[in-house]
C-alpha cells in the first residue's frame, strides 16, 4: 500500500506547534518535507514521521533561516489499531509520562552528572489527532542496532547501566510524590485486559506449538506444554509485572528492546551514549519486567549465553550507586536479593519469548500488522514470524532451559 501524507500535516501545522513550544519567537516554517520514520509493519501502535521544517526567525534584528529535523509520533485512526490502543491507553500514558515524569526525572540528571535519557518534546497534543512531537535523534546522530543480531557487550552493559539510573531515579521520585508515578500500574500483561488481546496472547501460543512439532531438534513433549500453557499464560504473565507490595517496585520503561534503544557512537563506532525512546507501557513494578524483557529480545548469542551475569552485576552496582547518590531512603535489593527477584519473575523472559520476540526479530520480507493479528484472515490466527529461521535457532536453545527450570508448566 503505497504512503500518503496526512491531510491535517502541514507547514501550518508545524508552525502552530513549535510556536506553542515557545521555543522561537518570531517563527515562520517556510515549507515541509515528511517521510515515514519506519518502515511499513514495523510500529503497531502509532503512525511515525520524520518531518524536516525549513524555517526563518529574527535574531538581534536580522532574519535568519535553517532547517530543523522532527519526529511526530501520532494516534493511529483506522479502526481496528485506533481501538486497540485507546482500550488499553497506551498513547495517553505515554503523554503522561513525557508531561509528568521524565521532565522530573530529568532534573536530577545534573545531580548525577549524566545526560538525559529521552529525546527532547517539544509539543504533546492530547485531542485529536493524539500526537507527540519531539527531536530527531537519527538527526542528531543516534541510529539503532541490528535487531536480529542483537547487542555486544558493550551495547547491553551500557543499557544495564542506564536503565538501572532510570530505575533509581523513579524510586527518588516516588519518594518525593509517591502520587507521581503509583498511577502507572498497569504492566505489559494485565488483569483487566481486552477480550482481542487476551485472545490474541492465546492463539499465539496455540500457533506457535503447532510451528514446533516440526522442530525435531527439542524434546517433542515441550510444544504439547507449551500448548497446554496457552490456558494460563496471560495469567502467569499479569503475576510477573503486577505491581510487588512490599517489594521493591521502580518505574519500569516496559518495552526495552533493541528498537526502543538508539545509540551514538565516536569515530571507533564504539556507543559512548544512550537514549531510550517509546513509553506507551512504562509502569510501576518489579525491575525484573525490564531486564528480563531486554534479555529476552535484545542480547546477542554470546553475551546472552556468556554474559548474563555481568550484565545482572552491571545493573546492580548502578542501582546502588545511583539510589546513594540520590540520598534514597528506599532499601536497596542486594545482589543475590536481585538474583532472587529475577527468578521469581522468570517466567515474564519466558512468555516475551513466546509473543513479542518472534516479531521483534522477524525477516523484514514479513510484513505485519496490528489489523492482520487482531483479525486473523478466514478467522484463522496465523503468526509467520514464527517460522522465521532465526526465530527457531534462539528458541531451540532456551526452550530446554526453561522446561528444566518449570516454566513450561501449566
Amino acid at each position: 500500500m503505497a504512503w500518503e501524507k496526512p491531510d491535517w500535516l502541514d507547514a501550518c501545522c508545524i508552525q502552530n506547534y513549535l510556536q506553542q513550544s515557545a521555543e522561537i519567537e518570531s517563527l515562520e516554517v517556510t515549507g515541509i518535507t515528511v517521510e515515514p520514520a519506519v518502515e511499513e509493519g514495523e510500529n503497531f501502535c502509532s503512525d511515525i514521521y520524520r518531518v524536516v521544517v525549513e524555517l526563518s526567525w529574527v535574531e538581534r534584528g536580522h532574519k535568519v533561516a535553517g532547517k530543523r529535523c522532527y519526529v511526530l509520533k501520532v494516534a493511529p485512526h483506522d479502526k481496528i489499531r485506533e481501538k486497540q490502543v485507546m482500550e488499553t491507553g497506551i498513547f495517553q500514558r505515554e503523554m503522561s509520562i513525557v508531561t509528568n515524569v521524565l521532565p522530573r526525572i530529568n532534573e536530577m540528571m545534573p545531580k548525577l552528572n549524566i545526560p538525559r535519557f529521552n529525546p527532547l518534546f517539544h509539543h504533546v497534543q492530547c485531542e485529536k489527532p493524539l500526537l507527540l512531537m519531539m527531536e530527531d535523534l537519527k538527526a542528531n546522530g543516534y541510529e539503532t542496532a541490528n535487531r536480529q543480531m542483537g547487542l555486544d557487550l558493550d551495547h547491553s552493559l551500557m543499557v544495564m547501566k542506564n536503565i538501572a539510573i532510570f530505575h533509581a531515579c523513579s524510586v527518588a521520585l516516588d519518594e518525593q510524590d509517591p502520587n507521581a508515578v503509583t498511577k502507572y500500574r498497569r504492566g505489559k500483561f494485565r488483569d483487566d485486559e481486552t477480550v482481542e488481546v487476551r485472545k490474541y496472547y492465546k492463539e499465539n501460543i496455540i500457533n506457535l506449538a503447532g510451528t514446533m512439532k516440526n522442530w525435531h531438534e527439542i524434546d517433542p513433549r515441550i510444544p504439547e506444554k507449551i500448548l497446554k500453557l496457552s490456558e494460563s499464560a496471560h495469567k502467569k504473565g499479569c503475576d510477573g509485572y503486577r505491581y510487588q507490595p512490599g517489594g521493591f517496585n521502580v518505574l519500569n520503561h516496559g518495552d526495552l528492546w533493541i528498537n526502543n534503544i538508539m545509540f551514538r557512537y565516536d569515530e571507533y563506532h564504539k556507543p559512548v551514549d544512550v537514549m531510550f525512546v517509546d513509553f506507551q507501557l512504562c509502569h510501576q513494578a518489579s525491575p525484573a519486567a525490564d531486564i528480563l524483557h531486554f534479555f529476552a529480545t535484545s542480547l546477542s548469542d554470546d553475551v546472552e549465553l556468556n554474559y548474563r551475569e555481568k550484565l545482572v552485576l552491571e545493573y546492580h552496582v548502578w542501582l546502588t550507586s545511583t539510589m546513594a547518590n540520590l540520598e534514597c531512603k528506599t532499601k536497596t535489593p542486594s545482589y543475590n536479593e536481585l538474583r532472587d527477584i529475577l527468578e521469581k519473575h522468570a517466567f515474564i523472559e519466558t512468555i516475551i519469548s513466546f509473543n513479542s520476540l518472534p516479531n521483534f526479530i522477524k525477516d523484514r520480507s514479513q510484513k505485519m500488522n496490528l489489523a492482520n493479528l487482531f483479525s486473523p484472515k478466514d478467522g484463522q490466527f496465523f503468526n509467520p514470524a514464527h517460522q522465521g529461521t532465526r526465530y527457531k535457532q534462539i528458541m531451540t536453545r532456551r526452550l530446554p532451559m526453561y522446561d528444566s527450570m518449570g516454566l513450561l508448566d501449566s
